[in-house]
């Protein structure tokens, strides 16, 4: 079998995009999967995160500068033993957006609850559209006290399907990124339900990338 492809991709900075892309490989090694983090955006924000964990082999990491080397690195790893790779793109670089998107077998797309979130949204499901990919959005920084949120989630359904699975607002997430952890690693009832939550997303994509693979 070859690897799965998972893209986290957003055309706005600050949707959490690192932070979940790092959070689902650690769950999806937990699950005993082999995983492979490709950091193409040049903050290298997972990669940065990656080193502070004490460069794991699993999971893995490569990092890309350019759309060519990011189709080489997936090319090799489609043709290893890896189970997935999880890409980290960046929100500014359409060209690789689109290269990335292109290459992925699943898109999720990270939006936190805010007007300019939804404004920003269009240019990855036309992307996702036009190369044939499946996507979903995943809404991050939640808070359930917020009364728009539900709002929030029906203007994203006009795009294109969102998760019932939401990144909840926490300080687990950034306590746990300055020491190479994620937000399901902490202890306590922040990261339990951390835990539960990336737990649930990752099924759903999970379900999702087969019903693309049975096509």
């Amino acid at each position: 079998m070859s690897t799965k492809v998972l893209v986290i991709a957003s055309t706005k900075g600050g949707s959490g995009k690192s932070t979940i892309a790092t959070a689902l490989a650690v769950h999806a090694v937990s699950e005993g999967l082999s995983v492979t983090l490709i950091d193409a955006d040049p903050q290298q924000s997972a990669g940065m995160w990656w080193d502070r964990r004490g460069e794991p082999d699993n999971p893995a990491l490569v990092t890309v500068h350019s759309e060519r080397e990011l189709a080489r690195a997936i090319g090799r790893l489609r043709v290893s033993e890896q189970d997935w790779a999880i890409v980290d793109i960046p929100p500014a670089l359409l060209e690789r957006v689109e290269a990335a998107i292109e290459l992925a077998d699943f898109v999720l797309v990270p939006a936190r609850p805010s007007i300019f979130d939804a404004e920003a949204v269009s240019p990855i499901v036309e992307l996702c559209k036009e190369a044939g990919r499946p996507f979903a959005f995943v809404v991050s920084n939640a808070d359930p006290r917020w009364k728009m949120l539900k709002s929030f989630v029906e203007a994203l359904s006009d795009f294109g399907p969102v998760l019932d699975e939401h990144v909840s607002y926490s300080d687990a997430w950034p306590s746990a990124v300055t020491t190479g952890k994620t937000g399901p690693e902490l202890k306590g009832k922040a990261g339990a339900d951390a835990k539960t939550e990336i737990a649930a997303i990752w099924k759903a994509i999970t379900r999702r990338a087969a019903k693309r693979g049975r096509s």
